[in-house]
């Protein structure tokens, strides 16, 4: 198993490409792709759409589990990813007080699986 740490602020392993080049790798294709986040904003789906879209319609098995505590993904992620040929969950805390906050994506192919918490 290898272990890296990420920092949004380290110029070299941000996590966004990272992601990017792993659902993007020729020779070994995602078989499963579960994206959970406590919020998505309309950049950052937009970087995602085409991947996510190609693996899903070449077969991968993709979700993504969205929240809308704080109101932190808006009403237009929320219709532009109903549009997605993808399974997408939408996910709201009903405690008061509380937030679903996770930041978890997985990334499963034949004989590997990454795993981003």
């Amino acid at each position: 198993m290898k272990v890296r740490y990420l920092a949004q602020q380290h110029e070299n392993l941000q996590l966004g490409p990272l992601l990017l080049e792993a659902l993007s790798n020729e020779a070994g294709k995602p078989t499963r792709v579960v994206i959970v986040s406590a919020f998505a904003s309309r950049g950052t789906i937009s970087r995602f759409k085409k991947v996510l879209s190609d693996l899903s319609e070449g077969g991968t098995d993709v979700s993504v589990v969205v929240g809308v505590d704080m109101g932190g993904t808006s009403k237009e992620v929320l219709e532009e990813l109903a549009k997605w040929p993808v399974k997408v969950f939408v996910f709201k805390n009903r405690r008061a007080g509380v937030t679903f906050h996770p930041k978890i994506y997985l990334i499963e192919c034949a004989t590997t699986a990454d795993i981003t918490v």
